[in-house]
């Protein structure tokens, strides 16, 4: 088999060997295994500018290239964080030797010569309905996502077996991204990745922002900790223990009048 063809199937197989022979990435660890992923559900808990974007960009790429009539869906707490993504992905295509023929091209979404689209979405529950079958949905910022807006974005995996990926920075104890997390359902695969295991990001830079930011937001955004709203009233663990399971159900008896 001759080596062009080898290469090609490789990087048909492998989204990780696409990302370094034709983006020429250098991919971190957790970066290969976020985009190597095969399942259904993946949550990425990573700090800020340790490169959870990039990943989810060459997963979109990859998926949109190698899966002829596929739908990738971006959505983002705003339509400019969804289409900032999506102007990662149309950059990453430039990069390419020989760059897809688009059918339809525009700042929100684009259809590849294979039929294969990737379309941002808006943050509104009531607009993003409508799609169908998607081999791929990315939620970019999912902890500041509204729960409203995940319910409606559910239904779409029904019938199609596509992946739902939610990547995010931690956004106080509340939501379904934070309640996914904790739970530790089975469902997700989960990465965790902290500002400290980023070769690019220094020790004399993280230090300068805790000193900066205060312990609280530093610890959130760098350190993806789940910590508590300076505006909570009370804590998530003083919640919790409001709650107890081993008390039985108050019966209550009303005897009408005579």
């Amino acid at each position: 088999m001759p080596n062009t063809m080898k290469k090609v199937i490789a990087h048909n197989l492998d989204p990780a060997i696409f990302a370094e022979d034709v983006l020429n990435f250098d991919l971190d660890p957790w970066q290969k295994d976020v985009v190597r992923f095969e399942g259904s559900r993946l949550m990425m808990l990573i700090g800020r500018q340790c490169g959870k974007t990039t990943a989810a960009s060459i997963k979109a790429l990859h998926t949109a290239l190698f899966y002829p009539n596929s739908l990738t869906l971006i959505v983002s707490p705003s339509i400019r964080q969804s289409s900032e993504m999506f102007r990662s992905i149309t950059k990453m295509m430039q990069l390419l030797d020989d760059p897809p023929k688009k059918l339809e091209d525009n700042k929100l979404s684009c259809t590849l010569s294979n039929d294969s689209r990737i379309v941002s979405l808006p943050s509104n529950p009531d607009t993003v309905r409508g799609f169908a079958n998607p081999q791929l949905i990315l939620i970019d910022e999912a902890a500041r996502c509204t729960d409203s807006l995940y319910y409606a974005i559910r239904p779409m995996l029904a019938t199609g077996g596509g992946q739902l990926i939610l990547l995010s920075t931690p956004a106080g104890k509340q939501g379904f991204f934070f309640t996914s997390w904790e739970n530790q359902d089975e469902d997700w695969h989960r990465v965790k990745v902290q500002a400290t295991e980023c070769p690019r990001i220094s020790e004399e830079f993280l230090q300068e922002e805790l000193e900066t930011l205060g312990k609280m937001f530093y610890d959130q955004e760098y350190m993806v900790e789940f910590v508590e709203g300076i505006d909570s009233v009370f804590s998530y663990s003083d919640i919790l223990d409001c709650f107890r399971d081993d008390l039985e159900p108050l019966e209550l008896n009303f005897e009408e009048d005579d």
